[in-house]
């Protein structure tokens, strides 16, 4: 994989008044964009965010009371994820092209210096999700990886080895839900991190019966 740029999609040290001004430019800087055809989230969901949390922030100033100030942060966080998600899909889609990513009106930030992968993420932990048919699993950061790519499957009987499906793509290492599973049966989850000098080997699988 040979990017060397992402979309900047972490916005917890932004003011909010900054984060209001990233969010419009975005949604601007997308709206029709050729580079960017199916934007992930819709560009409509976003600016309904954006637009609930531009409402609070001035009823939470006004007013300036706990329960205005605790929703206010609510809209904030859920916007803040919107952009997050939307800065992912940026990075996928525009594979490391600095002139790309700048025009999704998103910051580009450059890959670790350092020329190495990543370490083995370690230590991956599986929970219940909150239905049926759900799990989570959650790991240590891993220092210096971009994202990390999971996979999960059911044991062969004629191998006594996992089945594993399709790596499939996440930002967080908290709280990675998996859900259409089957009840009764056990899965195994496996974790690899990325950067733009490459993949890790996978974690140590680890396994949980789904209820």
């Amino acid at each position: 994989m040979n990017i060397k740029h992402q979309a900047r999609g972490g916005f917890r040290q932004v003011a909010d008044d900054e984060l209001l001004v990233q969010a419009e430019t975005v949604i601007a800087a997308m709206d029709s964009n050729a580079n960017f055809a199916t934007p992930t989230p819709d560009l409509t969901a976003v600016g309904a965010a954006k637009d609930d949390f531009s409402a609070k922030l001035a009823v939470a100033r006004k007013r300036s009371g706990p329960e205005e100030t605790e929703l206010k942060n609510q809209s904030r966080e859920a916007l803040a994820e919107l952009l997050k998600q939307l800065a992912f899909y940026v990075s996928t889609t525009a594979n490391g092209n600095l002139a790309v990513i700048l025009s999704s009106g998103f910051q580009a930030t450059a890959y670790p210096r350092r020329g190495r992968v990543p370490e083995q993420p370690y230590a991956v932990r599986l929970n219940d999700g909150r239905l049926s048919g759900q799990l989570t699993f959650t790991l240590p950061k891993v220092p210096g990886a971009l994202f990390y790519e999971y996979r999960y499957g059911t044991l062969d009987e004629a191998t006594n080895e996992p089945l594993w499906g399709e790596p499939i793509l996440t930002t967080s290492s908290r709280d990675n839900l998996i859900a259409g599973l089957e009840e009764g049966v056990r899965y195994h989850v496996q974790v690899r991190a990325v950067n733009g000098y490459g993949r890790t080997e996978w974690s140590d699988p680890v396994s949980m019966r789904v209820r």
